[in-house]
This record gives structure tokens, C-alpha cells and sequence, in this order.
């Protein structure tokens, strides 16, 4: 799992997720969502309902920079999340070149 503290500062988060729950795939997402140059509006619309229904604890989603990877999604008002328990966190620098910032 990744969780994300800042644009350019995150971590790669190991739990025991996997035991517990299986993740349902987001349901609905629109053709070419993954369009860097869409406006990102529908996308967060479908992951709003999704915490807001609150019937789910993960949702994979999948994965803009390496499609064939998947992220998922927690939602914390879930009642499960008191059981989802952080077994590591290792920083994970992410390539400046993703925000457009080259560097030599």
C-alpha cells in the first residue's frame, strides 16, 4: 500500500490488509479516466460516493503511473479500519520527472 504525506514524500505501507479483507475493483470508472489531461472531477465524484457509502473498507483502483498495478484505497470511517494494523512503512521517493521536474 502507498500512502501519500505530500506531493513528492510518501511511503510504501505493508499491513495485513490482505488477510482480513479482499478489495473490490472501483466500479465504474469512465473510459480514458487514467487521461492526465481530464479533468479529474469524475474520478474523485466516484471515490467520494464510494467513502461515503461506506459499505466498503478497500477499494483497488487501478494504478495511473504502472497500469498494470493497482492502489488501494482506505476508507478510515469504516469499522473495520481499527483492524488494519501497519506491519512496515519504507519511505518511496517518487521520480521527480512525474511532476514535471527533471532533474540532472
Amino acid at each position: 500500500m502507498f500512502v501519500r504525506d505530500t506531493q513528492r514524500t510518501a511511503h510504501s505501507v505493508e499491513t495485513g490488509l490482505c488477510e482480513l479483507y479482499e478489495a473490490a475493483l472501483i466500479p465504474g470508472l469512465p473510459e480514458g479516466w487514467a487521461d492526465l489531461t481530464r479533468d479529474p472531477a469524475e474520478t474523485r465524484a466516484l471515490g467520494r460516493e464510494w467513502l461515503e457509502a461506506g459499505e466498503q473498507l478497500a477499494m483497488r483502483v487501478p494504478s495511473v503511473v504502472c497500469p498494470s498495478d493497482f492502489n488501494l484505497l482506505l476508507n478510515p470511517m469504516h469499522p473495520e479500519m481499527a483492524r488494519v494494523k501497519v506491519i512496515s512503512a519504507e519511505p518511496f521517493t517518487l521520480d521527480p520527472r512525474l511532476f514535471g521536474q527533471a532533474t540532472r
